[in-house]
């Protein structure tokens, strides 16, 4: 993509992470918006969102986006090395974790300078909201995120 792409990109996160209606215990305690604030920032960039969506026009659940993009023709994975990269180019990149015993969780890959080689910044939106490195983002006790970015530019 272009600088354009990667500006619109960044765009779309910074919107999402702004969004009071994404913020955490909004508006029942306990809450996250993970999931919508994914599937808004696809939507923004014109990335597909059916993995995505609940079928009706609006999100999946996180768990059910995690299972979506492994077996999406329009979603490839990628490295945690190169999740950065592609994101740097504009590309929008997911990090999507699956929990056996609770919610999956899942964010996108920030533009920028990358922060420790397999270590992605993430636009975290979620238990908490700003931009952090995965290994902050993510449940630690997990496998670590598996990383998605459609399969055409």
């Amino acid at each position: 993509m272009s600088a354009n792409g990667t500006q619109q990109l960044i765009a779309a996160q910074d919107s999402a992470r702004q969004d009071p209606n994404l913020q955490p215990n909004t508006p029942t305690p306990g809450t996250t918006h993970c999931n919508q604030a994914t599937f808004d920032i696809a939507r923004a960039v014109g990335a597909p969102v059916g993995p995505l969506s609940d079928g009706h026009g609006g999100p999946a659940l996180a768990d059910t986006i995690v299972d979506n993009l492994k077996s999406s023709d329009l979603y490839k994975p990628v490295s945690s090395q190169a999740a950065q990269s592609l994101a740097n180019q504009g590309n929008l990149v997911i990090a999507a974790q699956p929990n056996p015993v609770g919610h999956g969780h899942v964010a996108t890959v920030k533009p920028g300078p990358d922060n420790q080689g397999s270590d992605p910044m993430m636009n975290n939106i979620g238990r908490t909201v700003g931009i952090m490195p995965a290994s902050h983002a993510f449940n630690p006790h997990l496998q670590p995120p598996f990383y998605y970015t459609p399969t055409t530019p």
